[in-house]
């Protein structure tokens, strides 16, 4: 009985103290929105050379994976300035493609300081630009 008292204050006690960590500044976008794009998967290749090209201009390290999920397989890589196994990035260019609509991308850029440095938005504008030439679709571009 003491056992089960002691894990369960033990939890809520957990509990309180990663809710107390949490502000209103935490909460919402991760960063910002470049843009949303139309390229089909038998493109994905192309994307993928084109992300490596932009990440050796602008020093940033290629990482991801294409996911296989129960709705298909997901477009899933990034760009990351300040890459770190164990911390974290200090920001992404993340590519993700939408499982529920067939060619629909994302650009994303998650940062680890908000709000983005300019350099930071200039990149993520500028990866979306070189993108332009892939999509099927005009872009549209956020923020």
């Amino acid at each position: 009985m003491n056992t089960r008292r002691f894990i369960v204050n033990s939890l809520l006690a957990g509990a309180a103290l990663a809710l107390s960590s949490c502000s209103k500044s935490d909460a919402g976008p991760a960063g910002p929105h470049f843009g949303t794009f139309c390229l089909q998967q038998r493109d994905w290749a192309n994307l993928i050379a084109l992300m490596k090209r932009y990440g050796v201009e602008h020093q940033l390290s290629f990482h991801g994976e294409v996911s296989a999920t129960p709705s298909g397989p997901i477009f899933n890589y990034y760009l990351a300035q300040g890459y770190s196994y164990y911390f974290g990035d200090d920001f992404d260019l993340w590519i993700t493609s939408d499982p529920f609509r067939s060619g629909r991308m994302d650009l994303n850029g998650p940062v680890r300081r908000k709000p983005a440095t300019p350099e930071q938005i200039n990149l993520g504008h500028g990866l979306i630009t070189v993108i332009r030439g892939l999509s099927s679709c005009d872009i549209i571009e956020a923020e």
